[in-house]
C-alpha cells in the first residue's frame, strides 16, 4: 500500500490498515521532502489552519469520545496508520495534534519504530494516570485522549502520557449526567507570551492551606541570610517573617568569571542575567516581594561568607514559598519562558466538529530530562530541598509539591482529587525523588534491594557535573543537614537496627555505622580527586558503590533500614584532631551539634583510627585488575581458623600503582569491625559431632602504616572456627592495636 494522496478516502485507509500489517511508505515522505512533522520534537511545529481536517478525522465524533461511560475499559477507537502516514497528512490539524502527543520514550527507541502503526485510545483518568480512591466519583468518568503503539486487546496507558494527551477546552458541550458535570478535567489554552500568575498563586496558597507536608519547614530560619527587595532591587536582611522566593538556575560560562559582591552588597546593579531579571518580574507577578539568588545574596568574593552560606543553604531552600526553577537554558543570560520576551513553544490544537480540542502538553520531566539544569550538581539539592517548586519550561510552568502537581494546560490536577495514591506521580513522575528529603527512610521502586534513599540520592548527584571539582561535598551539604545520620566528609554513620540479643552501646553503634560506610568501592572508570580524602566517596570520579555485600557481611536493607544481623566482637574507633595536639573521637563530636545539625566540621582530611594493623602480601588474581592476598604474619591454621578466602578490592585509580610495586613495597590492612555467626552444629550419624563457628572481618586496604597513610581498596576476610563462640578476636591476631592516620 502506497500512501501517496490524502485524498485518500477514510473507509479505503482504515480498510487497508485491516487487511495489512506490512504498510510501505511513500518514498516522497521518507526522504523528508515535502510539509511533514521533526520527529524529535513533535509536539513544537506550529501548524495553522485548525479547521481544515481531512476527512477521517471529519467522521470522528469527539464529543462521543469524551462523553463519560462510552466506551469500555480497553477504550480502543481506530488505527491511525504510522507516524509518517500521520505527518503525511499535514494539512490536516487533528492529525497534528495526534503526532504531537506520540509517546515517543515508551515505544519506539529506534528510527525503525516510526512506522510502527498506531492507534487512538480513551481512557479514564484514574487508569491513564495510574491512580487510586478517588474522593470525587465524577472524575473516574473524565476521559483523556492519546495515541498510543497499536498492539490489539488490552493497553497499558501509563507510558502513553508522556509527551501529552488529548483534552476538550471549556467551549466543548458538557453532557449532564446524573446532576453531574462530566467534564471535571479540561485542557486550557496556553498563551506564548502571557502566564496566568493569578491561578499559579492560588495553587501555592491551596498547598499552605491544605498541605500538611509543605506547610511548615523542618529546619529553623536561615541565619544571617540576605535577600533582594524586587521593587527597590536592593538588598536586605531576611527578617523572622518574611516570605521569599528561591531561583534554581544554571550560571554557564559567565561562573568563570568571579562576581566582584562587593561592588553588590547594598543593591543589584542596573543589568542583571536576564534569567534574573524575569524572576524578579515573576516575584512580583506572584504578589511576593523578596528573591533569594545565590549570585547576589552569597558574597562570592568573600570566602568566610559563602562558608556561612552554604551551610545554611538547606534551611534558605527549605524556608522558601516557592522555588523557581530555569529548566530551559544552559547559561544565566537565557531567560524564563513566557515571562518577557522568550516565547514559549506552539501548543497544538484543533477546533472539530464536537469543539476545541488541546494537547496537554508534555509533562515536566520531558523536559528536565535533557536540560542543562538537571546536568549540574549544584541544581539537585536546590530542588530537593525545596518545599514547593515551579518548572518553568519552554512549553508551560508546571507546580510541583509533595501533595499535588499542577500545570497551566490542565483545568486542576487529578492528583487533588485522590487521596492514597501510591507510587510516582503519573503527571511529573517527580514527586517521590525530589520531596521525600524529610523522611529518608523512604524508597523508590528503582532503589537498589530497598537501599535507604540516602544512597540513592548520592549516586544520582554523583551523575551530575559540577563547574569545579572542589565543590563536590558542598553542593550535596544541604542534603546532608536534613540526613538523621551525621557525617564527616560526606561519610555517614548510618543508624543500625541490630538484630542480635547484644545490642551495643551509642558509641559502639556510631562507630560501626561510620565504619560500614567507608566500605564502599569503585567501577572500572574512577579515578581521585586530590585535594579530598582517600577515605571519603568525595575524592572518586567515576562509579562508585555503598553497601557491597561482598565486603560487608553480616548487613542488609530491609524496606528502606538497615540491619545488623550478628553480633559484633569488634570495631574501630575514629579520631579527628580538632586542635593542634587536640583529638577528640568523631561520636563525641557528633554528640556537641545541636539537635537539627548533622554535619561535623571538617577539620582536616586526617582521620585517625584506633583498630588493628596487619601487614598483607598482595599479588596478582586470575582475572583482569583482581588480586589476592595473603597476612604476612602466617597462616590462620596456626590459630585454629579454617580459612574460607580473602576478597579483595583496589580501587580503580589504584590498581596501575599497586601493580607497579607489588613485591617492591608492603601493604597493611586497617580492621574496621570483626562479627561472628551463630554456631552451627554438624551433624553425623550419632548426633552432632561439632560445632562450628563463623566469623568475618572488613579491612581498608593501605599503602602504609606511617603518618600519611592512604586508602587504595578494601578487603573481607571469612573463616570458620571450631567449637563455640568465643570473645577470642582471632583475625586481629593478624596485626596489632595502633592508631594509623589516614588522609
Amino acid at each position: 500500500m502506497i500512501l501517496n494522496s490524502r485524498k485518500r478516502s477514510y473507509e479505503s485507509f482504515t480498510e487497508d490498515l485491516h487487511c495489512n500489517t506490512d504498510v510501505k511508505i511513500d518514498d516522497e515522505v521518507l526522504s523528508g521532502s515535502g510539509k511533514r512533522f521533526e520527529f524529535d520534537e513533535p509536539y513544537s511545529v506550529t501548524r495553522d489552519g485548525p479547521d481544515e481536517l481531512c476527512e477521517r478525522c471529519k467522521s470522528i465524533d469527539f464529543l462521543q469520545i469524551f462523553h463519560p461511560n462510552s466506551f469500555s475499559e480497553d477504550g480502543q477507537i481506530m488505527r491511525l496508520g504510522s507516524y509518517f502516514d500521520l505527518s503525511a497528512l499535514s494539512g490536516c490539524a487533528v492529525c497534528s495534534l495526534f503526532a504531537s502527543v506520540i509517546s515517543v520514550a515508551a515505544y519506539w527507541p529506534k528510527k525503525a519504530s516510526r512506522r510502527r502503526l498506531l492507534e487512538l485510545r480513551a481512557f479514564d483518568v484514574a487508569r491513564a494516570l495510574g491512580l487510586r480512591n478517588p474522593k470525587n466519583e465524577d472524575l473516574r468518568l473524565d476521559k483523556i485522549l492519546t495515541v498510543v503503539p497499536f498492539r490489539g486487546g488490552r493497553h497499558r496507558p501509563e507510558n502513553a502520557t508522556f509527551s501529552g494527551f488529548i483534552l476538550p477546552v471549556s467551549q466543548m458541550p458538557s453532557p449532564e449526567v446524573q446532576g453531574s458535570r462530566a467534564y471535571k478535567l479540561e485542557g486550557r489554552l496556553v498563551k506564548p507570551l502571557e502566564i496566568n500568575y493569578r491561578e499559579i498563586t492560588d495553587w501555592i496558597d491551596q498547598c499552605k492551606h491544605s498541605h500538611s507536608g509543605c506547610q511548615h519547614a523542618r529546619s529553623t530560619r536561615p541565619l544571617n541570610c540576605r535577600v533582594i527587595d524586587c521593587r527597590t532591587r536592593k538588598l536586605v536582611p531576611l527578617s523572622k517573617h518574611m516570605e521569599y522566593i528561591t531561583l534554581s538556575y544554571v550560571w554557564g560560562p559567565s561562573d568563570k568569571k568571579k562576581v566582584k559582591s562587593a561592588q553588590y552588597r547594598c543593591s543589584l546593579p542596573s543589568q542583571t542575567p536576564r534569567t534574573i531579571e524575569d524572576a524578579i518580574i515573576a516575584v512580583t507577578s506572584l504578589g511576593y516581594n523578596f528573591l533569594w539568588v545565590d549570585r547576589y545574596c552569597i558574597y562570592q568574593d568573600d570566602d568566610e561568607d559563602k562558608h556561612a552560606q552554604i551551610a545554611n543553604m538547606d534551611q534558605i531552600y527549605a524556608n522558601a514559598v516557592v522555588t523557581i526553577v530555569a529548566v530551559a537554558g544552559d547559561h544565566d543570560d537565557f531567560g524564563l519562558h513566557g515571562v518577557s520576551s522568550l516565547r514559549r513553544t506552539h501548543q497544538h490544537r484543533a477546533m472539530t466538529n464536537s469543539g476545541l480540542i488541546v494537547s496537554a502538553l508534555p509533562h515536566v520531566s520531558h523536559f528536565i530530562g535533557d536540560s542543562t539544569w538537571a546536568s549540574r550538581g549544584w541544581t539537585y539539592q536546590e530542588a530537593i530541598l525545596s518545599r514547593r517548586c515551579l518548572f518553568f519550561t519552554e512549553a508551560q510552568v508546571y507546580y510541583v509539591c509533595s501533595g499535588a502537581t499542577r500545570r497551566e494546560s490542565i483545568s486542576q490536577s487529578p492528583m487533588s482529587e485522590f487521596k492514597g495514591a501510591r507510587g510516582p506521580d503519573p503527571l511529573t513522575r517527580l514527586g517521590p525523588k525530589l520531596f521525600i528529603a524529610e523522611n529518608f527512610q523512604r524508597f523508590t521502586p528503582s532503589c537498589i534491594r530497598g537501599r535507604p534513599l540516602f544512597f540513592e540520592q548520592v549516586d544520582e548527584y554523583r551523575s551530575r557535573r559540577l563547574g569545579y571539582d572542589s565543590d563536590i561535598l558542598n553542593a550535596f551539604k544541604g542534603i546532608l543537614a536534613r540526613s538523621p545520620w551525621h557525617s564527616y566528609w560526606g561519610q555517614p554513620a548510618v543508624s543500625i537496627i541490630f538484630d542480635s540479643e547484644t545490642k551495643p552501646d551509642d558509641r559502639t553503634s556510631f562507630n560501626l555505622g561510620f565504619a560500614w560506610s567507608l566500605c564502599w568501592t569503585t567501577g572500572r572508570t574512577s579515578s581521585r580527586r586530590a585535594e579530598f580524602p582517600t577515605w571519603s566517596w568525595t575524592s572518586v570520579i567515576g562509579n562508585l558503590f555503598f553497601g557491597s555485600e561482598r565486603f560487608a557481611t553480616g548487613f542488609g536493607f530491609e524496606g528502606g533500614r538497615f540491619h545488623a544481623y550478628d553480633p559484633f566482637s569488634y570495631v574501630a574507633e575514629f579520631w579527628v584532631e580538632v586542635k593542634e595536639g587536640n583529638f577528640s573521637t568523631l561520636f563525641d563530636l557528633a554528640t556537641r551539634l545541636n539537635r537539627n545539625q548533622r554535619v561535623i566540621t571538617e577539620y582536616s582530611k586526617a582521620l585517625y583510627i584506633d583498630t588493628i594493623c596487619a601487614e598483607v602480601h598482595l599479588k596478582r588474581g586470575p582475572k583482569h585488575h583482581s588480586f589476592k592476598a595473603t597476612f604476612a604474619r602466617g597462616g590462620l591454621n596456626d590459630l585454629d581458623v579454617d580459612p574460607l578466602g580473602f576478597d579483595v578490592h583496589i580501587d580503580t585509580q589504584q590498581v596501575q600503582n599497586v601493580r607497579r610495586k607489588l613485591g617492591n613495597q608492603k601493604w597493611y590492612a586497617i580492621l574496621l569491625f570483626q562479627h561472628q555467626f551463630c554456631p552451627v552444629g554438624i551433624v553425623n550419624g550419632a548426633g552432632i559431632s561439632h560445632i562450628i563457628s563463623s566469623q568475618s572481618a572488613s579491612w581498608l586496604l593501605i599503602d602504609g602504616e606511617g603518618d600519611n597513610a592512604h586508602r587504595i581498596g578494601v578487603m573481607e576476610t571469612k573463616g570458620h572456627k571450631s567449637g563455640e563462640c568465643s570473645d577470642i578476636p582471632t583475625f586481629y591476631m593478624m596485626g596489632d592495636q595502633r592508631r594509623v592516620r589516614l588522609v
